[in-house]
């Protein structure tokens, strides 16, 4: 009887992710893109405050640097999470 209740308990366990993931997938979606757009607006910001120091022949700190290249980076990955959105989506409803 032990071994049935792990059974089912693990069977549970995996429905119950599932099913949260298929509920909340789009909410999360629609949050990654305005969060996206968020850091685009101050990855924009940052960077024009730094083109605008360099005009000025002052030096850009290692810190803002860093920001810029993490920005475009993250920037870059949710772009491609995005631009795949369709065939995740067709994969995981023919899998699930």
């Amino acid at each position: 009887m032990d071994f049935l209740s792990k059974v089912v308990e693990k069977f549970s366990n995996f429905m119950i992710n599932n099913v949260g993931y298929l509920i909340y997938y789009n909410r999360n979606i629609k949050f990654l893109d305005k969060e996206s757009d968020k850091l685009d607006i101050i990855r924009n910001e940052v960077q024009q405050e730094a083109e605008a120091a360099r005009r000025n022949i002052q030096v850009i700190s290692p810190s803002v640097e860093a920001c810029l290249t993490s920005g475009d980076t993250t920037t870059a990955d949710v772009a491609t999470t995005l631009r795949h959105r369709a065939e995740v989506e067709r994969g995981c409803f023919y899998r699930c």
